[in-house]
């Protein structure tokens, strides 16, 4: 796995100033007071990854809960990985048979479930495209969810929903015209419909 970059966050106008106002509007952060947006922001730091870095690796503990600022990721379930179930049998396929799960971009984040369930990740993460990242690590999670009353409920949320979403997508593939739409298109409808996070 690749040794990231670490840098020390900035504050809301630090971000703000560099562009990263949007992070307030469109991510997990809108879902907080400005008191706990200034703490969790505190407790987080910046991550840099090249292009192909492994981010996580399935099997292993979560070392944090990633936000991606900058960049793409995919998400892959190896070959024969016991979380090689239901939703990825409707996912791409590479040539070594892993399933490619999702593509996560700017405002997505990831390593909460691991997290929040005490388990081993289901998946690999890995950069397509050189990214910039703010990371939580366990400890300081581990803090703002007890803390945070509304951090904790969107996690909480996140994570009950990426459980449900294997069992949406499968009885949403049963029906004969959203079939024909395939995976990725399932997975918009979820989206745009508010069914998925």
């Amino acid at each position: 796995m690749a040794v990231p970059t670490k840098l020390q966050a900035m504050p809301r106008k630090g971000l703000e100033d560099s562009g990263f106002a949007w992070l307030f509007e469109s991510t997990f952060l809108n879902q907080l007071d400005s008191n706990d947006q200034a703490k969790l922001l505190t407790l987080m730091t910046w991550r840099m990854y090249g292009k192909d870095a492994v981010l996580v690796v399935a099997g292993n503990k979560s070392e944090g809960m990633t936000l991606i600022v900058e960049g793409e990721a995919q998400v892959v379930i190896p070959a024969g990985h016991q979380g090689d179930t239901l939703f990825s049998r409707f996912a791409m396929r590479t040539e070594g048979g892993d399933s490619v799960v999702a593509k996560l971009a700017p405002g997505h984040v990831f390593g909460e479930r691991s997290l929040r369930k005490n388990t081993a990740t289901n998946a690999t993460v890995k950069a397509l495209s050189p990214m910039r990242a703010l990371h939580l690590a366990t400890t300081d999670f581990n803090r703002a969810v007890a803390e945070m009353p509304a951090f904790r409920d969107y996690i909480d949320g996140l994570v009950e929903m990426r459980d449900q979403a294997a069992t949406i997508t499968d009885l949403l593939l049963r029906h004969p015209f959203l079939r024909q739409l395939g995976r990725d298109d399932i997975q918009r409808f979820c989206e745009a419909g508010k069914l998925v996070r």
